[in-house]
């Protein structure tokens, strides 16, 4: 009797479990509760959903088109689509498209939305933005101005990249902030393992810049302002940017190579623009002190009402409005590590 008594309160479990599994082959509505699950929806698993303005479920395993937002409350898989807003509360795998904000805990995914993507775990995939990408753990992070994660692979922001450790390649228009990171490529990198320097330089034409130089243990970004004391009358200014990698990396002896360009101006219409790259040594002398001195090559065209400051061209040719050429030049200079 006991038995039975057991076996028959199984059967009832059981039975109000399945009662509970609510699964839809797809529902159809305008928001909540309207639609075609009621108010039961946010119970319901669909297969797909198709929503005017809102939809909510527990789960979906499909696709869910919303007009303005989708809402989720366990996992979400297949496509997921709103013109506003898709939130997950659990995890989403496939691929969700918002007009302003995908959220949810984690990703395994293609995330791609008008503002940002916001995901509390991890975010296995690529997050692709207007604005913003954020994640615990991010794969490949696109955003058109910021991106944080506290470990990803890969950064690319149109402004700035914040992180912990980076595997691969951080990319900014600005700023790159980490931990860790070998490969960053902007005009400032804070990277805790990386470096800093503040150098004080000139070369063949006497462009005399203060150039303040950071990055990791493989890449590192130029910025520098300064003045040309060759033709001091002029009153040509200097202002550079460029890009530079660590060939030979050891504490008292570095070997670089730098891409950058620098420009001459008087601020009055008058232009001098030169590209070019510097190889250099650079050798640690005292504490924090280094000398460097190497041989560029470069690319340069100036406008007729602009001095010519090289003289000296391995080549070149008038253009309708000034002079082009290319021509060998050197860099010496010191810095000191911050």
């Amino acid at each position: 009797m006991r038995s039975f008594f057991i076996f028959f309160v199984l059967v009832i479990m059981g039975a109000g479990a399945i009662a509970q599994q609510h699964v839809s082959t797809g529902e159809v509505g305008i928001f909540y509760p309207i639609s075609t699950n009621g108010k039961q929806a946010p119970l319901f698993t669909n297969h797909f959903s198709f929503n005017l303005f809102q939809g909510i479920s527990a789960n979906e395993t499909a696709f869910t088109l919303s007009g303005l937002v989708t809402n989720v409350k366990d996992t979400a898989r297949g496509v997921q689509i709103a013109s506003l807003v898709n939130t997950i509360g659990h995890k989403q795998g496939g691929v969700q498209v918002a007009g302003l904000v995908n959220a949810s805990k984690s990703a395994d995914a293609l995330s791609i939305a008008g503002l940002a993507n916001v995901n509390h775990g991890n975010a296995k995939g690529l997050q692709l933005s207007g604005l913003a990408n954020t994640a615990d753990t991010a794969t490949v992070q696109i955003g058109g101005i910021v991106n944080k994660a506290h470990e990803v692979n890969m950064q690319i922001g149109g402004l700035i990249n914040v992180a912990k450790k980076v595997k691969g390649a951080q990319i900014a228009g600005l700023v790159n902030i980490a931990d860790s990171s070998d490969y960053p490529i902007a005009l400032i990198n804070i990277i805790r393992n990386g470096d800093m320097t503040i150098g004080l330089s000139t070369d063949q034409s006497l462009n005399t810049m203060v150039t303040f130089r950071s990055g990791g243990n493989r890449l590192y970004g130029i910025i520098g302002a300064g003045y040309n004391l060759k033709h001091a009358d002029r009153n040509l200014y200097a202002m550079q940017a460029g890009i530079g990698a660590h060939l030979i990396n050891t504490p008292i002896f570095r070997l670089n190579l730098e891409a950058s360009s620098l420009e001459l101006t008087d601020f009055k219409g008058a232009h001098n623009l030169q590209s070019g790259l510097l190889l250099y040594p650079t050798l640690r002398v005292w504490k924090q002190l280094d000398v460097f001195a190497g041989p560029s090559f470069n690319y340069t065209i100036y406008r007729r009402d602009v001095a010519d400051v090289h003289h000296h061209y391995v080549w070149s040719d008038d253009t309708r409005e000034g002079r082009q050429g290319l021509f060998v030049g050197a860099v010496a200079g010191i810095q000191w590590t911050l």
